[in-house]
């Protein structure tokens, strides 16, 4: 660490630092938004993006990051790929957007999505965002069954529209945008760190599982015709749910005859060490969300389902004006191109091993982290006041990614229900020895902020 004319210098092989950020010109882009911006949507760290390369992030001041966020789950191929750049680049020289006509590159990635999946999900559905997705998937699941009421989960995030804010379990997600969605019921997730039933690891489970038979005799009115899940909690604090849990959960559905709708919004496209996260568990859902990983920052997304739910609306019902369109479809066609020949669910599994046990590290090594959990290459570590009292310290929380942002750490805004868990996802196609290096960076960052050394931010 130097000194170079004024400017704070800090580098490692896969990151320098020539600014304390924000810096000047990201100040200057940062005011701009807010200007403009409703603050609801302003961003909630310093760092202004310039470019990106593979897990590399470059800002507007010079200051290179080794990327821990892949653009919130986007970019699982690495940023700017050059197979998905070079297929946006050739398709944005012909066409743009067909609205509803057939083109070939809407039927070939149809036809190879459904390949990725089971032969019983044999439609798709192609739209834009994960919000829309499982807004469509409610649709059919309701128009199918000719039932009305959703079971969802708390701590769950199923997007920021009206019914998928409502679906979700997040109180700051929904608190002051007046009356939610109805028809939705909200059962607890086994979440055997914070119990909601104060039970032993091994419990929880089954207490939820039980509360869930209850429901039926208790708030709802018999008119179920969805349970919607996420395969991993991934903005309530990447909680992973157990085996037995989420097999436990199918089988509520088929005793009840309720439809299973698997969010794969932040796990699909290999994050969790296999292509979708719901094969983890060895279940089958009914209807499956995608988006985020499927296009490397295209937007677009999908529904996956079986034949007899998404063929039951009659033509022209589930038109979108952007979905499938040429652009998308050729970046997300590049995008599963890439995540299949370079075999990144297995790189992710591969490579998460590796950061579990360095978490685990920092679990001895600070008594401020609770817990850690992980999934692939998505981890969570709660920040607590004391792990006696496992009181959420969110302030901690936020210090610690702070910090970890000055020293070439790109990490997001801590999440989870108390604002208490940093949540880590690179790129699965990070260099082994970058992945180390933000690992290191990470644990300098904690004992910073331990010993006082906190930026003013």
């Amino acid at each position: 660490m130097t000194q170079v004319g004024g400017n704070l210098i800090m580098k490692t092989a896969f990151s320098k630092m020539v600014v304390a950020p924000p810096g000047p010109k990201a100040q200057e882009i940062i005011q701009k938004e807010k200007n403009y911006i409703p603050r609801s949507a302003c961003s909630s760290t310093p760092l202004v993006w310039k470019e990106a390369y593979g897990a590399t992030i470059i800002d507007v001041d010079g200051n290179e990051y080794i990327d821990f966020t892949s653009g919130i789950l986007v970019s699982n191929v690495g940023h700017s790929h050059p197979k998905v750049v070079a297929a946006i680049q050739e398709q944005a020289g012909k066409f743009l957007n067909s609205y509803d006509s057939s083109h070939h590159l809407r039927a070939e990635l149809a036809e190879k999505i459904v390949n990725l999946f089971p032969e019983e999900l044999n439609r798709v559905l192609l739209l834009t965002t994960g919000s829309e997705a499982i807004e469509a998937a409610i649709k059919f699941a309701r128009a199918k069954t000719g039932k009305s009421e959703i079971i969802s989960f708390h701590g769950s995030f199923h997007g920021r529209t009206h019914l998928t804010m409502s679906l979700g379990g997040i109180k700051k997600v929904k608190s002051g945008c007046g009356p939610q969605a109805s028809n939705i019921l909200h059962v607890p997730f086994p979440y055997p760190y914070r119990c909601t039933f104060s039970q032993p690891h091994d419990q929880c489970d089954e207490h939820t599982l039980q509360y869930m038979e209850q429901i039926l005799h208790t708030a709802s009115t018999g008119n179920i015709a969805a349970v919607i899940m996420e395969s991993y909690l991934g903005s309530g604090g990447c909680v992973v749910p157990s085996v037995k849990f989420v097999q436990g959960v199918r089988e509520f559905c088929d005793r009840h005859d309720i439809l299973l709708i698997m969010d794969e919004v932040q796990a699909g496209f290999g994050r969790t060490g296999k292509m979708f996260g719901f094969e983890h568990y060895g279940i089958l859902p009914d209807l499956v969300c995608l988006a985020k990983g499927i296009s490397s920052g295209v937007p677009t997304s999908a529904v996956v389902g079986r034949d007899s739910i998404m063929d039951h609306l009659p033509p022209g019902t589930m038109t979108s004006t952007y979905g499938g369109n040429p652009l998308s479809c050729a970046a997300a066609m590049a995008t599963i191109d890439v995540i299949v020949e370079e075999r990144l669910p297995e790189r992710a599994a591969r490579l998460g091993e590796r950061m579990a046990q360095r978490f685990q590290t920092l679990v001895e090594k600070y008594r401020i982290i609770g817990e850690a959990r992980s999934i692939g290459l998505v981890s969570g570590i709660e920040v607590v006041k004391s792990r006696e009292g496992r009181e959420p310290d969110p302030e901690t929380a936020r210090a610690i990614a702070m910090q970890a942002i000055h020293l070439g750490l790109a990490v997001i805004a801590p999440t989870g229900l108390h604002g208490n868990v940093l949540r880590l996802m690179p790129p699965l196609v990070i260099e082994e020895e970058a992945l180390e290096a933000g690992l290191d960076l990470l644990d300098e960052a904690i004992s910073i902020v331990l010993n006082g050394g906190l930026h003013d931010h």
